[in-house]
């Protein structure tokens, strides 16, 4: 990947009330590409003074490209960063004038120099590459070493202190974490902390780059730490044992001694609470603490470092305002926008006079705003899939059943639109990735409406295991996935078929990762409830699974020890679709890439053939991909796929 700016590349005006547009993708349009391409507005971010906005949008290559244009919108935006094979991922603006983003080449595997942060001047100016994706610093050929940081290294934070810093981190194990204070004009990085904040696993900053607090992991426990100055010693204000659910985690200090945690205390579900650092007390009142639902993240402001809101998602992504003037907005902005899911996002919160919304629906994907909070007009910066009509969406519910053990579930059902919501259809159950994550809400989902789109309901379980409904519901399959979680699923359609909207003859059930290994043993589990199954890169043999390779693309630690979640040798056997190969007997999609370190390519091959000899109608895909689609052509081909498999499984 060359490191350069494409220079002279402006986007068309077109009129105040639509910011800009974007040039068409090179590649042929078809429905399901339309469906999983490349957003063409995937982010915009306000600069601390809020006149300038940093826009992530679709290149002519249907590449993530950065650009950056004035507050407020009359004038064209400038391209700062395009490439032809390569993604921006991330923006972030470091100060008024520069901008970190992370950039990475698509494809299934990353090539050397394939990952990199670079950093930038909002005018094209002072480019410098920060990290790349190499094992070494060293120049080959001289004796020279490079301030270019290895890929072991990643951003942690921005500085809100004026300067051209950032916060970085040393990636790697729990043990010990390195954090930097880098320089983006020079590159000159200086090590930050001590034996206690190397052994960190939590971190707040006040807006100098200073760490107040901590959270620490050793030896079993966890405990938070505080610094009351910059000269004092680390002092302990909590501690508990690591696997302890009630241990908080910070998130914002305040007034020299109030820190904010997250935590459960005693409770189902996480809440906002104060941890008083003088006493080591926790106010048993929350601040925040919501039923059925986690709270979280706090919501900071960068410029002051306070907690001025909370975010949570419920039936759909919701802010609680702890200050008026955001919340006065979000009022307005709802009474604007009735029927949309609309969130601020802002980092100066309390003094930008321009705050960025995305608004969302049920039946579109998404579209960013600029708000003029004192002209209360609002701007639009861009559609997410403008290629997509919404009146040709289905609308999405959420509805909470009662499993047979009596435990609360959640599951999102998606109806094609034009369809009576009392018509028995045929369905399809679609199995979220996890098991430790949260699968949906009543947001767009490309899958989901896609699979509506071809007129079957389609049914999203939040299974037992799933994240943000509370610790029974967490921790209610732990050591059991293979039967209580996929009992949840049978559930689902029992509740569907009861209420009048399934077709209890004609169920398919599909998914990716854990999802697609629960979709291969759910007919197994309960027998005559699905006609077929498909997945796509599943997990087939839990047996030799382990920790490392589960969570090699997970961005968050799991919530239990791997061991006590995925139950004994016993258990992972029980959970273990190659074990049931000789008992499917149905039709089954078995999609998954050949160059898939997490789930083995060679695995999904000694299903089919066991699937096949048993009996099953196998159908097996193979694609030039890791662990998930990189490419959204291949995506787009395994969705026809799956729907004509479907289509044909289904036929009354």
């Amino acid at each position: 990947m060359k490191h350069r700016i494409t220079t002279h590349q402006h986007l068309a005006v077109a009129g105040m009330a639509l910011a800009f547009t974007i040039t068409a993708p090179a590649w042929a349009a078809s429905e399901s590409l339309l469906y999983v391409k490349p957003p063409e507005t995937a982010a915009a971010v306000l600069a601390p003074s809020g006149q300038r906005l940093a826009l992530i949008v679709s290149n002519p290559q249907s590449r993530q490209a950065l650009s950056v244009m004035d507050v407020p919108l009359n004038r064209p935006p400038r391209i700062l960063q395009s490439y032809a094979e390569a993604n921006v991922l991330q923006a972030s603006w470091i100060n008024d004038q520069r901008l970190v983003v992370r950039v990475a080449v698509t494809g299934p595997e990353v090539p050397l120099d394939g990952v990199a942060l670079i950093a930038i001047d909002q005018d094209g100016g002072n480019e410098r590459l920060l990290t790349s994706w190499r094992a070494w610093t060293h120049i080959p050929g001289t004796h020279m070493k490079s301030r270019v940081l290895t890929y072991g290294w990643d951003l942690l934070s921005t500085v809100e202190d004026g300067s051209a810093d950032i916060l970085v981190k040393e990636r790697g194990g729990q043990d010990k974490q390195r954090l930097g204070r880098l320089d983006t004009l020079t590159g000159e990085l200086r090590r930050l902390g001590d034996d206690v904040t190397f052994r960190a696993v939590q971190w707040v900053f006040d807006r100098a780059g200073d760490m107040p607090a901590l959270r620490v992991r050793q030896q079993g426990r966890d405990r938070i730490v505080v610094k009351d100055s910059e000269a004092s010693e680390w002092r302990t204000v909590w501690e508990r044992p690591t696997a302890d659910p009630d241990m908080p985690s910070p998130l914002a200090l305040e007034n020299g001694h109030e820190l904010l945690v997250a935590t459960r205390s005693g409770g189902d579900t996480e809440g906002l609470f104060v941890l008083d650092t003088r006493n080591g007390r926790l106010d048993p009142e929350p601040v925040l603490r919501v039923a059925r639902y986690d709270v979280g993240p706090a919501l900071v402001d960068r410029q002051t470092g306070k907690a001025v809101g909370a975010s949570l998602v419920t039936d759909r992504p919701t802010s609680v305002w702890f200050s008026e003037r955001l919340a006065t907005a979000q009022r307005d902005l709802d009474a604007a926008l009735p029927g949309r899911f609309n969130q601020i996002r802002c980092t100066a919160c309390e003094t930008s006079r321009f705050l960025v919304v995305h608004s969302s629906s049920d039946r579109e994907a998404g579209e960013f705003l600029l708000y003029d909070t004192e002209q209360k007009k609002l701007v639009q910066i861009g559609r997410e899939r403008p290629g997509i009509d919404p009146a040709t969406q289905g609308r999405r519910t959420l509805h909470w059943i009662t499993a047979r053990d009596k435990l609360a579930l959640p599951v999102v059902v998606t109806h094609p639109a034009g369809v009576s919501e009392k018509a028995a259809l045929p369905t399809v159950v679609l199995v979220h990735d996890g098991p430790w994550e949260r699968g949906s809400d009543r947001r767009w989902h490309a899958e989901a409406q896609f699979l509506a789109a071809r007129g079957w309901r389609v049914l999203q379980p939040e299974f037992r295991g799933s994240t943000g409904f509370g610790r029974r519901h967490l921790e209610g399959g732990a050591g059991k996935l293979g039967e209580a979680a996929l009992d949840d699923l049978a559930d689902a359609v029992a509740w569907a078929a009861g209420q009048g909207l399934t077709d209890p003859q004609r169920v398919c059930i599909a998914g990716t990762g854990f999802g697609g290994t629960a979709a291969l043993l759910a007919p197994v589990r309960s027998p005559g409830v699905y006609r077929c199954a498909a997945a796509m890169a599943p997990f087939t043999d839990l047996r030799t699974l382990d920790e490392e390779t589960w969570f090699a693309t997970s961005a968050k630690a799991p919530p239990r020890p791997f061991q006590e979640l995925l139950g004994d040798a016993a258990a992972r056997s029980a959970a273990s679709p190659i074990v049931h190969a000789k008992a499917m007997k149905w039709p089954i999609l078995l999609a998954g890439g050949d160059l898939d370190h997490q789930a083995s390519p060679r695995d999904l091959d000694r299903l089919e053939e066991a699937a096949t000899q048993a009996g099953a109608a196998v159908e097996r895909i193979h694609y030039d991909e890791a662990h998930g689609f990189t490419s959204p052509a291949n995506h787009a081909d395994f969705l026809d796929r799956l729907a004509a498999f479907i289509d044909r499984a289904l036929k009354p």
